[in-house]
């Protein structure tokens, strides 16, 4: 599940690979970051944690 973010995004995310695999873990690349989060990740804290790492 993906939570909307409640802020209107001033960049698009643009996505430059995509790989399928079957994991209890989502790998998110924002630039030279990598964000990695469990299943059970509260969606508005990973909101949070990806505007924050936009921001950096």
């Amino acid at each position: 599940m993906v939570a909307p973010l409640t802020e209107a995004a001033s960049n698009p995310a643009k996505f430059t690979r995509f790989e399928a695999m079957g994991s209890d873990t989502v790998e998110i690349v924002i630039g030279d970051a990598v964000v990695r989060a469990g299943g059970d990740v509260d969606p508005d804290r990973l909101a949070r944690i990806i505007r924050a790492v936009r921001k950096a």
